[in-house]
């Protein structure tokens, strides 16, 4: 791996970028330093675990879930003294 110059990096660009697309990383800096790197950049790969619908027909909601009198239980639970 060759450390090029700024103005090596600079000029050379477009060729330096074919090298990065073969897998070549691209070390460059001031005064012979190895300041900066180029690599490839990878895409993110969605994760279909999490995407949307990836609980369909996995979990189900109770039938009484969102009824007003489930909603008054719950409010009695958060504001009692002695929550069980």
């Amino acid at each position: 791996m060759k450390t090029l110059s700024i103005h090596e990096t600079k000029t050379h660009m477009s060729k330096l970028l074919h090298d990065v697309d073969k897998g070549v990383p691209i070390v460059f800096g001031a005064r012979g330093q190895a300041d900066y790197q180029i690599v490839r950049y990878k895409k993110k790969t969605i994760d279909r675990s999490r995407a949307f619908g990836a609980w369909k027909d996995k979990m189900w909601i109770a039938p009484d879930a969102f009824n007003s009198e489930t909603d008054k239980l719950v409010a009695e639970m958060l504001t009692s003294k002695h929550n069980i």
